[in-house]
């Protein structure tokens, strides 16, 4: 398998957002920004299994 670099996007749960890998879940600390992905499939994660889901930032109406 090869491995890929972390892909960093922002989870949320109720007020609480946090930033976590899109592949594979791990939230994302300074120890391991730079670490390779494992891809082991963000449905058996521990934060999509707490109830945090991906957040998307609102975007203004274009006139």
């Amino acid at each position: 398998m090869a491995t890929t670099k972390h892909q960093w996007v922002t989870f949320q749960k109720g007020r609480v957002k946090v930033k976590a890998c899109a592949s594979c879940g791990d939230l994302h600390l300074p120890s391991n920004t730079d670490k390779p992905c494992e891809n082991l499939g963000i449905l058996d994660s521990q934060i999509v299994k707490a109830g945090y889901k991906l957040y998307s930032e609102p975007q203004a109406m274009a006139s």
